[in-house]
């Protein structure tokens, strides 16, 4: 008889919990995160070499507090590299850094169709200026608006 009343109580308390979680704001947060796809591996820009020659070329422009560095080199591989970056001494908290940095990437992956380019292998770095990014409508549309400029550039 004891036993049956403390798994009854137990099961009540599961069912309260699982009920506090759905409700919780971090549990729709991990549902979105969950929800989002990543970049392949030939999309992220991870040579050393390919970033040291992409800032040395000087190819920036700033729009709505994000610096693009941008080359362009001739190639027979028709790739998009890309590399994000959220700098500490703008964003202290690591967790803010890295949601400004899964926001921006989720923002370039679902807009990445804007940006076209002829046979050539296109390296871009997006570094975020501003900790002011608070929603991802507001993102987006910087992310629109700067792969529309690029297409103008290149």
């Amino acid at each position: 008889m004891i036993i049956l009343l403390k798994r009854t109580k137990e099961k009540e308390n599961n069912n309260l919990n699982k009920k506090e979680i759905l409700t919780s704001p971090f549990f729709y947060f991990r549902t979105f995160i969950l929800q989002m796809k990543g970049l392949s591996k030939k999309e992220r820009l991870s040579s050393k070499i390919k970033i040291e020659q992409l800032f040395e070329e000087k190819n920036t422009f700033v729009q709505e507090h994000i610096k693009v560095y941008w080359n362009v080199v001739n190639s027979e591989i028709n790739n998009i590299s890309v590399l994000f970056s959220v700098p500490k001494k703008i964003v202290p908290l690591a967790s803010n850094r890295n949601k400004i940095r899964r926001l921006i990437k989720e923002a370039y992956r679902i807009n990445k169709s804007i940006l076209t380019h002829n046979k050539e292998e296109l390296n871009l770095a997006f570094i975020c200026l501003s900790s002011n990014f608070d929603k991802f409508n507001d993102i987006e549309e910087k992310i629109k608006l700067i792969l529309h400029r690029l297409n103008q550039e290149i």
